[in-house]
């Protein structure tokens, strides 16, 4: 399932500007469907996940500020991921506590949450209005096990979140800022044996710089192998990594990134 991950050669990345689409990148399937195309960035996501359809409502994004309210390609490919492994090992989902950081639209939660998961739902304060919409859209009350919750990273507090099993996050690797608050939670969060899968694609250099320094210091980092993903719903642009917690008696505190990365599991 899994293979080494080679920390990507960030300098020779393109980064995103205002001037540039954020996420239009052609999935390795074939093309969208024209009707998916039209909807994909500006209205109401269609997408199937254990034979259930799930509606994703969005807002296009305009800047690093609203970029909680679009559905990012790595949601749609981490989700389907989640599908994947569960029709394989529906153990590896179901009954588990599952939680998403920076779940935004929401859609690896509501898969997760479709597949048997009891799911917690994260983001800022702005964000949780549009993640319990989505929610409510898709998971009919008394039908699944779920909560939306506030989780602002680096200052609210992680214990009242605990136990986490698996913890899932999709394209919140974005800004130079969030880079170590986000580390520094996802490390409280989980513990030595909660599987942290990461849909990353590249969006900013400088963030992208700081989150692979500084990553080896809390977690191993395994890259799912490109057969374990959906046929269709899968990218070379975008990587679904497994990060496992470092056992450490504290969280590292330095503010100076490392020179070294931890090497990943062989």
């Amino acid at each position: 399932t899994f293979s080494s991950f080679r920390i990507p050669e960030i300098e020779n990345m393109t980064e995103w500007s205002e001037e540039t689409e954020w996420h239009r990148i052609t999935f390795d399937g074939q093309n969208l469907s024209t009707q998916q195309e039209i909807e994909r960035y500006e209205g109401v996501f269609h997408l199937i996940i254990a034979g259930k359809q799930i509606r994703i409502q969005q807002s296009p994004v305009k800047t690093h500020a609203t970029v909680g309210l679009t559905l990012w390609d790595s949601s749609i490919v981490l989700a389907k991921f989640l599908e994947r492994m569960a029709q394989k090992d529906p153990t590896t989902l179901k009954g588990r506590k599952v939680l998403e950081l920076g779940a935004g639209c929401g859609l690896p939660s509501i898969a997760a949450a479709i597949l048997g998961a009891e799911v917690t739902l994260t983001d800022t304060a702005r964000i949780v209005k549009k993640m319990r919409e989505n929610a409510a859209l898709n998971l009919e009350e008394g039908n699944y096990r779920y909560q939306v919750r506030e989780l602002t990273w680096g200052k609210t507090g992680t214990s009242k979140f605990k136990p986490v099993d698996v913890l899932l996050g999709a394209d919140i690797v974005y800004h130079e800022t969030i880079a170590l608050p986000l580390l520094k939670t996802a490390y409280k969060l989980c513990d030595e044996n909660t599987k942290f899968y990461l849909a990353w694609e590249m969006h900013d250099v400088d963030a992208a710089q700081l989150f692979w320094k500084r990553v080896g210091d809390y977690f191993m980092v395994e890259q799912i192998d490109v057969h374990q993903l959906d046929d269709y719903y899968r990218s070379s642009e975008i990587n679904v990594l497994c990060l496992t917690k470092i056992l450490r008696v504290e969280v590292p505190v330095t503010d100076q990134p490392t020179d070294t990365i931890q090497q990943p599991h062989q």
